[in-house]
């Protein structure tokens, strides 16, 4: 009988951990959806993505219209009623990138849990941008 037990216990033990495991793979995909470090020198932007993009490094400078672009898995691009409404898979994400002198507007089409971002950017600092928001790396 205490064998049986034993053996009940154990069989209870694993099953919890293999689905705490579980868990936390899935916390991991959803936090790898995409990573990309930004940083900005002088009037110069770059982006570069760790993970989840077909790009590896974008630049781009602040332009005096400050007309905003579409950043998603593909790249960057100019804003048009195409490119903005076109539907994407729901894994990807697509979200519209604004900059003035100092600051940085993001707003999401698509693919992230935020939904409007807005942040000062520090000269020589890095950001990471992802799935969940913006931090100041260093």
């Amino acid at each position: 009988m205490k064998n049986k037990k034993l053996h009940l216990f154990t069989f209870i033990i694993l099953v919890l951990l293999s689905t705490s495991l579980d868990a936390q793979n899935d916390k991991t995909i959803l936090n790898d959806r995409f990573s990309i470090l930004f940083n900005k020198k002088k009037n110069q932007f770059k982006l570069e993505c760790k993970s989840g993009c077909d790009w590896k490094e974008l630049t781009f400078k602040n332009r005096k219209n400050k007309k905003p672009y579409l950043l998603n898995k593909a790249g960057i691009s100019k804003i048009s009623k195409t490119t903005e409404h076109t539907n994407n898979d729901s894994s990807d994400f697509k979200f519209i990138v604004k900059t003035t002198k100092d600051k940085m507007f993001l707003t999401s089409k698509n693919g992230t849990a935020w939904t409007n971002l807005s942040f000062t950017i520090l000269k020589e600092k890095q950001y990471k941008i992802n799935y969940f928001g913006v931090a100041l790396i260093h």
